[in-house]
C-alpha cells in the first residue's frame, strides 16, 4: 500500500508526512471530541484519492451525516438491506463451509450465551442442511430446516431464536460480501438499524470476516487497496482469533489495512494495536496519561516524564506521533 499521507504541522509549522508501504495499519486513541474523526476522515479522503477503497464501519453514528468531496466514489449501505449481503457460511478460509458453520456457532454461543446442548442440536441441524447442497447455503434456508423439523429437541428450540433473529437482520448471497473490493471509492456500512450493542458487535465481526475472505481468495485479482476503517473501536473483540487482530498480524500480505480510531486500549488491545506504524496519540483521559506516557517513553522514566508532559498539553485537534526513526512530536491537524 504505497499511499503518501499528510498528517498535519508541527509546532514550528514543519509539514509531516508519513508512508506506510511495508505496514499500513493505523491506531488513533484519545478521549472523545479531542479530534480523532476528523483526522480519521481525513486520512481516508487521502487514501481514496491516492487509488484506495476505504470501508468505513460506522457503528458508533459518527459518519452518519458525512459527505465526502464532489466527484469522490461515495456509498452508504445499511447492512440490513436487501440490497447487502453476506454469507456466514462463506467466511471460513478458502470458502470451507463446515469451517464456516463453526466460526458461526462460536460466535453466536458467545453472543447469545447458548448452551452446549443449544449449540451442539444446531450444528447437527446445519450439518444436516449442508449435507442437501443448497447452492448457496443461507440463513434463511437452515431456520426453513429448524422449523419443519418433527419433535424438536430443547436444545434445538434454544437456538433456534438467536438464528431466526441473525437471519432477519442479514441477507445472505452467493459471495462471502457483497461488494465489490477492485474499485477505489468511500463505502460506509451503517449498523444504525441494529439496536443491540452485542449483536452489533456480532455483525461487526461476521463483516469483517466475510471482507477478510472475499479479499483473501480472490488475491489474484486485487485492483486496489483495501482500507477497514473501525471508529470507537474499543468495544469490538480484541481476542487472538478476532479479525481486527488478524488483520493487524497478516492483513499487508493482502494489500488490506486496518484503521482502529479509539478512546481507551485494554491490554488485550494494546499489543495489538501496537503493530500499526502510525501510532496518533490525541489527548487521553487524564487517567491514561501516564500509562500511556510510559508506553512510549521505553527508554526510561525521563523520557515517560517529557511524553507526560507533553499529553497533558494537547489541545483538540492535536496528537502526539511517536516517529519510528525518533523521538515523538506533537502534530496540528489541519482545519
Amino acid at each position: 500500500m504505497n499511499i503518501n499521507f499528510y498528517l498535519g504541522r508541527t509546532r514550528s509549522g514543519t509539514p509531516m508526512h508519513f508512508t506506510g508501504m511495508d505496514n499500513p495499519h493505523i491506531c488513533l486513541t484519545g478521549r472523545s471530541g479531542c479530534g480523532k474523526s476528523y483526522f480519521l476522515r481525513q486520512l481516508l479522503l487521502q487514501a481514496v484519492e491516492q487509488g484506495a477503497l476505504g470501508l468505513v464501519f460506522d457503528y458508533s453514528g459518527d459518519f452518519r451525516r458525512f459527505v465526502p468531496s464532489p466527484g469522490l466514489p461515495f456509498r452508504r449501505v445499511d447492512i440490513t438491506s436487501p440490497e447487502f449481503t453476506i454469507n456466514p457460511f462463506l467466511s471460513g478460509d478458502g470458502l470451507d463451509v463446515e469451517l464456516g458453520v463453526q466460526q458461526l456457532l462460536h460466535q453466536l454461543h458467545g453472543v447469545f450465551r447458548m448452551g452446549s446442548r443449544a449449540t451442539l442440536a444446531l450444528r447437527q441441524a446445519a450439518q444436516q442442511y449442508l449435507a442437501s447442497n443448497p447452492n448457496p447455503p443461507t440463513l434463511e434456508g437452515l431456520c426453513d430446516l429448524l422449523r419443519h423439523t418433527r419433535a424438536p429437541s430443547q436444545g434445538l428450540l434454544s437456538a433456534r431464536e438467536p438464528l431466526e433473529l441473525l437471519a432477519s437482520l442479514l441477507h445472505c448471497g452467493n459471495q462471502p460480501i457483497g461488494l465489490e473490493l477492485n474499485h477505489p471509492g468511500l463505502v460506509v456500512l451503517d449498523f444504525a438499524r441494529v439496536v443491540d450493542g452485542s449483536m452489533r458487535t456480532f455483525l461487526v465481526e461476521l463483516t469483517l470476516r466475510a471482507v477478510w475472505t472475499q479479499r483473501t481468495t480472490a488475491r489474484e485479482s486485487a485492483a486496489c487497496p483495501v482500507v477497514v476503517a473501525l471508529d470507537e473501536c474499543q468495544n469490538i473483540s480484541w481476542s487472538e482469533q478476532s479479525m481486527a487482530v488478524r488483520i493487524l498480524r497478516e492483513g499487508r500480505k493482502f494489500d488490506l489495512a486496518g484503521w482502529f480510531s479509539t478512546q481507551w486500549i485494554d491490554k488485550k488491545a494494546e499489543h495489538a494495536l501496537g503493530q500499526a506504524a502510525l501510532q496518533a496519540h490525541f489527548r487521553p483521559e487524564d487517567r491514561d496519561i501516564s500509562r500511556l506516557a510510559r508506553s512510549i517513553g521505553r527508554d526510561g522514566p525521563e523520557e515517560a516524564a517529557l511524553y507526560r508532559q507533553l499529553l497533558h498539553g494537547l489541545n483538540v485537534g492535536q496528537f502526539l506521533w511517536p516517529r519510528p526513526n525518533g523521538r515523538a512530536v506533537v502534530v496540528n491537524v489541519d482545519p
